[in-house]
């Protein structure tokens, strides 16, 4: 992993105003476990919020994934384009045999294609390995979701609302998705996320508990025309992601003051403690899909959530059982640093020049009436006050 920072130019012997300028410095981090890297300043200046700054880096891993009965060709083909260091295609007894063998956690994702578990004995109720899931044509076994047949008549279903900012969905377009008439749709049980609603229902879903995670994408996609479009394998690349980190991308790397922090623990976690950079803390509460927010962050520095439960790839172990994930906010904008005085403004109509010093002096002159205008005010309403009492009339 490479980081490049932005130097100034060393301040000359001579004492002459320093030139601000680019420079770099490129180095190496061999370490594959997570970090934080901070970068200072040595010089001081009047602004000390954009002196240091740091950088959450997730740990270095590759994701591994398994496709449980890989019956599209293309589905197939858009995982192994994907730079994972780990890919196999199973069938459902293999991955039933993982299972019972307790090695299910050797798998980042399961990705299942038209099959989902049902119960090893009879009378006995399906369940799902804890993991991550990207499901198609298929119910998982999962907080009671079940499939509902579809309504829709002689027309085919399209999308008619699709969260735009969740990570799965931000590159996947679906305004141009046709579905066959024939595909179900979801009957979800409280707590499911809707990701995507077509004419005739619920068609992709996020569903998870403390220990199983899953999107549901309800049709099967080679009935409709979304094997066509680019937005198919973003998509899937962008869902394997999403549910390998458990996390929204704003758990690392860095952000500007003033915006909202948002992240996503893991399911089940009913309580989160955020510490925030002058220690003072507050308590938040996850939405149903366990999705954290808090703004505006004000303060440079570090942001710290504690919880108690499981940790994720980006999060620390605390003693006691608690989990803590760190966000950076960062002063990185050149402009918003920039605190002299400036020598023009860029307005609508043009730009607005500094005054010279003439100007001033000129400018200085007029504001020094302003207390023979106050003289005259008083001698007014005194001499109004003078022929209110003197009862005198006009």
């Amino acid at each position: 992993r490479s980081v490049a920072m932005a130097a100034a130019e060393a301040p000359p012997e001579t004492g002459a105003p320093v030139k601000p300028s680019i420079g770099g410095v490129v180095f190496k981090l061999t370490r594959p476990e997570r970090a934080l890297l901070t970068v200072r300043a040595i010089s001081k200046d009047a602004l000390t919020a954009d002196n240091a700054a740091q950088l959450v880096l997730p740990p270095a891993k590759r994701l591994s994934v398994a496709l449980v009965g890989g019956t599209n060709a293309l589905l197939k083909e858009a995982i192994s384009g994907l730079p994972l260091s780990k890919f196999d295609v199973i069938t459902p007894q293999q991955y039933e045999a993982l299972v019972a063998a307790g090695r299910a956690g050797e798998y980042d994702v399961f990705v299942l294609d038209g099959w989902a578990p049902t119960a090893a004995k009879e009378g006995a109720a399906p369940t799902l390995a804890p993991g991550r899931y990207l499901v198609f044509n298929a119910i998982p076994p999962i907080l009671g979701l079940a499939k509902k047949s579809t309504t829709s008549g002689d027309s085919a279903q399209v999308i008619l609302t699709w969260e735009r900012d969740h990570p799965a969905l931000r590159l996947s377009g679906l305004d141009a998705l046709v579905i066959d008439k024939s595909a179900p749709s979801l009957l979800i049980p409280e707590g499911t996320r809707v990701l995507a609603t077509s004419s005739a229902g619920p068609a992709i879903v996020e569903v998870g508990t403390p220990d199983v995670r899953a999107i549901v994408v309800s049709f099967e996609p080679m009935q409709s025309t979304w094997p066509l479009q680019m937005g198919y394998p973003l998509f899937i690349g962008a869902s394997i992601r999403a549910l390998a980190e458990d996390a929204s991308d704003v758990a690392g790397g860095s952000q500007m003051p003033g915006g909202t922090l948002s992240t996503r623990v893991p399911p089940g976690v009913q309580e989160v403690e955020l510490i925030n950079p002058d220690k003072s803390r507050m308590t938040l509460r996850p939405s149903s899909d366990g999705r954290v927010s808090f703004g505006p962050a004000r303060r440079c520095g570090l942001y710290t959530l504690t919880w108690a439960g499981k940790p994720g790839a980006q999060d620390a172990e605390l003693p006691g059982g608690r989990v803590a994930r760190v966000i950076a906010v960062n002063m990185n904008d050149p402009k918003e640093s920039r605190i002299e005085a400036l020598q023009s403004i860029s307005l609508g109509a043009g730009q607005i020049q500094s005054s010279t010093t003439g100007a001033m002096a000129k400018v200085a002159g007029v504001k020094r009436l302003w207390p023979w205008l106050l003289a005259a005010s008083v001698a007014i309403l005194l001499f109004e006050w003078f022929i209110y009492h003197r009862r005198v009339q006009i």
